[in-house]
């Protein structure tokens, strides 16, 4: 059984899904989403696990068991996100100002900021009565067999306390975590809020002790965890737990199964000879936005790109399509068919630049935007700019040569994939790594 929260969990652990199922018929997986907000019944993940592989395939949401309404419908935060996106476009086509179109809808943003939607919060905080959830849990955990092993995403302990707590007063033995994807910013306070060492809140933050065993990507972030917490006197929940699987959703296996999944881009015609794709990153991971902002600035210049740019899905870009008419946005176009479409990719952190890698792009790490240093930097994969020069240089030379410059590093691109994508293992695959782990930590 498979507690998983959103859409990058489903991501990362689906070919885990995949290859478990595809090694004996006679093993089943059920999903059970935990969080709300996310439209899963329409995840291109989760229905191609259901088409494959049938009854021995189920997802459900966990609010279910509990009489609540579906979530992702009427999700307030989705609801403004729209709003506000309906907003700038008007904005630009009428040319009033954001600002003052807002105000005659604001009766309509007040009502949906008033708005109520069922949650599960309680149910994941433990606030709510032991008993309601086991019953709950046991309807769950007896469809239409016991579990002999309960995965989660990778999640921190007191996000799930409600959960874990009562699967184990119900008799579930072992519980484990499969990686959602690399830890990119490796460093452990790799968010802006987290910055004094010594809080109850850091302790809070950082703490994995609800799990048995959790399997990461590799090794860099648990070597810095494990390192700061002894010099600030904390017992690391991680020690002796882990195991590095690789990066099981990049794997040339999988790859291939998701190119058969996904359309090709068509999203914009262009007569533009290179394609550009920027992957936006959450800001909340120490991201100079203002440096982001003028790296549109530059990309605007450069008439002779093709620039998409893909937001991150749990940020609104409204307004940079507005301030920016000359960019294209991807919206919620799939990420495989837009690095498939592209030439150049530029980013600062986010996993899905591995894919990139993997399919041979030219891959950017634009390292001047966010304050953590991060994996691709560390390795020096591929092209890295510490400056807006960086990658001015780097543009300026593909534009005229239609090739990366001589000081594209390919030889860190290798050493990144060889041990952020294949564990460094010669001898066994990244999918069986991962079934491994899942047999090693079954309890029944």
């Amino acid at each position: 059984m498979f507690f998983l929260r959103h859409f990058n969990d489903i991501d990362n652990i689906a070919p885990a899904i995949y290859f478990f199922l595809e090694d004996d018929v006679n093993n089943r997986a059920d999903v059970v989403l935990y969080r709300e907000g996310y439209d899963f019944r329409n995840d291109p993940n989760l229905r191609f696990l259901k088409l494959q592989f049938g009854d021995r395939f189920t997802y459900s949401w966990l609010g279910e068991f509990f009489g609540l309404s579906m979530p992702g419908e009427i999700n307030k935060s989705n609801l403004m996100n729209k709003l506000d996106n309906l907003l700038y476009k008007a904005a630009y086509k009428t040319g009033f100002s954001y600002e003052n179109i807002a105000n005659h809808y604001q009766r309509a943003r007040e009502r949906i900021g008033r708005y109520k939607k069922p949650s599960v919060k309680k149910i994941r905080m433990g606030q709510v009565d032991n008993s309601i959830i086991q019953s709950g849990l046991k309807k769950i955990l007896a469809h239409p067999v016991w579990p002999s092993l309960v995965v989660f995403d990778i999640n921190r302990s007191g996000e799930v306390a409600g959960l874990t707590n009562n699967l184990r007063a119900l008799g579930i033995k072992k519980i484990i975590c499969l990686p959602v994807s690399p830890l990119i910013n490796y460093n452990v306070m790799r968010e802006k809020n987290l910055t004094d060492v010594f809080s109850d809140t850091f302790k809070q933050m950082h703490d994995y002790s609800a799990f048995d065993a959790l399997g990461y990507v590799d090794e860099h972030f648990v070597e810095s965890y494990n390192q700061l917490f002894h010099l600030i006197g904390h017992q690391s929940d991680l020690i002796g737990k882990t195991m590095p699987l690789g990066s099981l959703r990049y794997s040339f296996e999988w790859l291939a199964i998701r190119n058969e999944m996904i359309a090709p881009y068509a999203g914009h015609k262009s007569s533009k000879p290179i394609k550009i794709l920027f992957l936006l990153s959450r800001s909340i991971s120490n991201v100079n936005v203002e440096e982001v902002l003028i790296t549109f600035e530059i990309l605007n210049s450069f008439s002779e790109f093709d620039v998409l740019v893909k937001g991150h899905p749990r940020e609104n870009v409204a307004e940079m399509q507005i301030r920016f008419p000359n960019l294209s946005f991807a919206g919620n176009t799939d990420s495989s068919a837009l690095i498939n479409w592209s030439d150049i990719i530029l980013f600062w952190s986010t996993s899905v630049a591995i894919e990139g890698y993997i399919k041979e792009k030219a891959m950017v790490c634009l390292r001047y935007i966010v304050s953590n240093k991060n994996l691709y930097a560390r390795y020096d994969a591929g092209y890295v700019a510490h400056c807006r020069d960086d990658l001015i240089s780097f543009l300026l030379y593909y534009r005229n040569r239609h090739t990366v410059p001589p000081s594209y590093n390919n030889e860190g691109k290798q050493r990144f994939l060889d041990d952020i994508v294949w564990a460094k293992h010669k001898e066994k695959s990244v999918a069986d790594l991962y079934l491994d782990f899942m047999r090693e930590n079954e309890w029944m």
